[in-house]
């Protein structure tokens, strides 16, 4: 990530995320998250207030650190708008998010998001 300046339209929001705001268009840049997966959870806090207004999801890449945050955000935080992704990184991180789901629920109860916010 670039450094975020006053005059940047490029905010570092999650450890795995950043917000890019050009004009009146909100792109979240990655959605990331990892185990464990509790609801809520603090580290989420700067998604949380800024799910509402974005209007697109651009991933960078299928791992968690890219995707983990994004059924959460969808199901539970309301964030809408296109997930943008080429093909092979949209269905590998859909396999990560159901791997990381099905892993956590054999040590703990996974209560942030369940395998049908994943589909």
């Amino acid at each position: 990530y670039g450094a975020a300046t006053p005059d940047s339209p490029l905010s570092p929001l999650l450890p795995h995320a950043a917000l890019l705001e050009l004009d009146d268009i909100t792109l979240l840049l990655d959605c990331g998250w990892a185990p464990p997966f509790t609801s809520p959870s603090p580290a989420l806090d700067p998604l949380r207030a800024v799910a509402g207004s974005v209007d697109a999801v651009l991933l960078s890449h299928p791992g968690m650190a890219s995707v983990g945050a994004l059924p959460y955000a969808r199901a539970r935080l309301g964030m809408g708008g296109e997930v943008l992704a080429p093909f092979p990184i949209y269905r590998l991180g859909h396999m990560a998010l159901y791997d990381a789901h099905q892993e956590a629920a054999e040590s703990e109860e996974v209560e942030a998001f369940s395998l049908d916010d994943v589909d």
